[in-house]
């Protein structure tokens, strides 16, 4: 099993403390099996997600910084839509207008 510590820092770094002690204890550990078992071919490698596979980088996301987002988005070897939200790895939390708006502004590209 894996937890993450300190989560308030790494997960909830731009929440509001309250908040984010509240959400602190109703995390659960993750199973390691997880992190080690193949996953099944992801839907989105369809040729019908092209063109309509988007991705939202949290720019102060101390879970996954920037570079390990990047890492995901090059690897998959894919086009994807990519913009950003200044907020951290909860970011329908701390910014779910913005998140809202982003999500909004990838269906219309669509």
């Amino acid at each position: 099993m894996t937890i993450i510590s300190p989560a308030i820092e790494t997960l909830f770094n731009d929440v509001d403390r309250d908040t984010a002690s509240r959400l602190v204890a109703l995390l659960l550990p993750h199973a390691l099996l997880a992190f080690e078992s193949p996953a099944p071919k992801q839907a989105w490698t369809e040729p019908a997600y092209q063109g309509k596979r988007a991705f939202l980088r949290c720019t102060q996301d101390q879970a996954l910084p920037l570079a390990v987002q990047d890492m995901f988005v090059q690897r998959s070897g894919l086009d994807w839509i990519v913009n950003d939200v200044d907020a951290g790895h909860e970011s329908y939390i701390s910014r779910p207008s913005e998140v809202c708006e982003a999500v909004v502004g990838f269906a219309a590209s669509f």
